[in-house]
């Protein structure tokens, strides 16, 4: 199986404001969790198949729950199509600070990952609102496995007919990737995703469906 984005694995820019399952689990952009909270009492499940032409292609299961307007929690599921393959298990938890430096917001989160052998990240991420529609963040990674701190940068904007674009430029170490992404609202509760990441052989196709409305 393709090593899945972990919790808190990169860093990106995103709506402060707007949650969404990133494909690791907490919310975020297409792979990169954000200074964004799920809302208080709303459970949101996303499901996407993610292709990959180097790789097998994963399915990541994700769900998060907003425990308040500060707190989030969640859980993944990631299986891969082809046989031999270790399924992933993740848990991550993620904690909207009081502190701000200058109009940004900063967020702190926390991951625990296993196939097969357990991974453990922490990251810090810092957003910022540019305009009514157009939200970035920078963000640094740390996790166990690798023992190197990330650090990544991108931005969403949201259109007048609801579509959100997203860009992802993210700092692999030695290498850079750049991801991007567009979600659409089809109802006030479900919102479909297409995503492209790091090149045209690698693309993703999923659906987020929020469960209650939060407060």
């Amino acid at each position: 199986m393709k090593k899945l984005l972990i919790p808190g694995l990169f860093a990106a820019l995103a709506c402060a404001a707007y949650a969404y399952p990133t494909l690791g689990g907490p919310t975020g952009l297409l792979t990169v969790p954000t200074t964004a909270i799920a809302s208080t009492g709303q459970l949101q499940v996303a499901l996407d198949w993610w292709n990959d032409s180097n790789a097998d292609a994963t399915v990541p299961l994700r769900a998060v729950y907003g425990l308040n307007d500060k707190l989030e929690v969640g859980a993944a599921f990631t299986t891969s199509e082809a046989s031999g393959s270790d399924d992933l298990l993740s848990i991550n938890a993620k904690y909207l600070t009081p502190f701000t430096l200058g109009d940004a917001n900063l967020a702190v989160g926390a991951g625990l990952s296993k196939d097969g052998d357990s991974v453990l990240s922490l990251y810090g991420t810092m957003t910022k609102t540019f305009a009514e529609t157009f939200n970035g963040t920078v963000a640094l990674q740390w996790d166990d496995e690798s023992d190197d701190f990330l650090l990544g940068i991108g931005a969403e904007t949201q259109l007048d007919n609801g579509l959100r674009l997203i860009a992802e430029y993210i700092n692999t170490l030695p290498g850079v990737e750049l991801r991007l992404a567009a979600r659409y609202p089809l109802t006030d509760a479900l919102t479909a995703q297409f995503g492209v990441v790091g090149s045209l052989n690698s693309v993703t196709i999923g659906a987020a469906y929020a469960f209650g409305t939060g407060d």
